[in-house]
């Protein structure tokens, strides 16, 4: 391992020899939840405020940044609705470096904390040739609300691989429980019709010796 000036100054200028800069064409594509919940606010890669600027550069065409060093602190604060409600935060980033991964390097170990808390660590999915996006849930939040991210598996040989992490997208998705597809997982009960409706009135009348049938089995949905 080289000292951090070496590996910033060759990081840079062989980037910027490779093209690497240049390698917006296909833009950032960030999935969405595949729990299905919508996002309702997304923000750039460009949009995070890093706490050392010096260690984050700028990549497809002005919409991502990426860091070549392991523990640089982004922040993307996104104003959120202010009715309270769970959400669910997704991160797409991408490798940037004129080499390659490393053979066993197969994801992005990142720490994610909201409001200055600890969340848990995100696994991202990493490649050299497109945008990935990983989930998870962030709890409840409300109003302007800061995320900050801190990636921890930097990976460098010299002339052989180079893991630099990219942030192109962070979407911001509350969590909603769909009542009408709850509601039409549970079997439908007819209305009992008008005769039947007597007929039940009649066994009500009736003296408190008469068999009352149970519904103990009639299943429950969960």
């Amino acid at each position: 391992m080289f000292s951090i000036f070496n590996q910033s100054a060759w990081t840079i200028a062989a980037l910027a020899a490779a093209g690497v800069a240049s390698t917006a064409q296909a833009g950032v594509i960030a999935s969405v939840d595949p729990l299905g919940n919508q996002t309702s606010v997304q923000l750039s890669g460009a949009a995070g405020v890093a706490q050392n600027p010096s260690r984050w550069f700028s990549v497809e065409n002005g919409e991502a940044q990426y860091t070549a060093w392991a523990n640089q602190h982004i922040d993307f604060t996104a104003s959120l609705s202010n009715t309270p409600a769970n959400y669910r935060v997704g991160v797409t980033a991408k490798n940037f470096t004129s080499l390659r991964l490393p053979d066993n390097y197969s994801q992005f170990k990142v720490a994610v904390n909201v409001n200055g808390s600890f969340v848990d660590n995100l696994f991202i999915d990493a490649s050299d040739n497109q945008w990935n996006t990983a989930w998870i849930d962030v709890g409840q939040l409300a109003s302007d609300t800061t995320l900050t991210l801190d990636w921890l598996n930097d990976s460098y040989s010299q002339n052989n691989y180079d893991a630099n992490f990219g942030v192109g997208a962070i979407q911001f998705a509350p969590v909603v429980t769909n009542v009408t597809q709850l509601s039409s997982a549970v079997p439908a009960v007819p209305a009992p019709a008008s005769g039947m409706l007597f007929a039940m009135a009649l066994g009500l009348a009736a003296p408190r010796r008469a068999r009352v049938k149970s519904i103990s089995s009639i299943p429950h949905t969960r």
